[in-house]
């Protein structure tokens, strides 16, 4: 197990594939998500296995403010998700795959070198160019 500080849920997502016990649905049984929740639609897309909006990602994707939009238009680019607000978003987004490497302050000292090998191992690269991360803007373009 490793720090997350700096990793977007994309990176994780990546980082915890074929793990027994990364599902993330807390509603789900047996080890099966749900498929009814915000988190799994997320998730699933996530893992390029887009399901159809349910009455809660209907909800959610209809705030002012969207939780997790980064993650949702990441799958919106690269796993085929497909819904009218998340092609409404222009956004760049390509930061969600990268680590946030200022987040290092976050980890403990006696943690962070192993963290370093470990994303370097795994592939992770470190954000070059921080501007569209810092102009994230979360509202929905949809509502005025």
């Amino acid at each position: 197990m490793l720090p997350c500080a700096g990793l977007t849920e994309v990176t994780t997502t990546r980082l915890a594939a074929g793990l027994r016990f990364a599902m993330g649905c807390m509603r789900g049984r047996g080890g099966a998500p749900c498929l009814a929740c915000m988190k799994c639609y997320r998730k699933e897309a996530l893992r390029g296995r887009p399901i159809p909006p349910n009455a809660e990602s209907e909800r959610e994707l209809a705030a002012p403010v969207i939780r997790m939009l980064p993650s949702l238009k990441w799958c919106e680019r690269h796993r085929g998700l497909r819904h009218p607000v998340l092609e409404a978003v222009s956004q760049d987004v390509a930061w969600a795959e990268a680590w946030y490497a200022p987040s290092l302050a976050y980890v403990p000292e006696r943690l962070r070198g192993h963290l370093l090998a470990a994303l370097g191992r795994k592939g992770v690269r470190p954000l070059e160019d921080d501007r569209a991360l810092r102009a994230w803007d979360a509202r929905n373009p949809l509502v005025a």
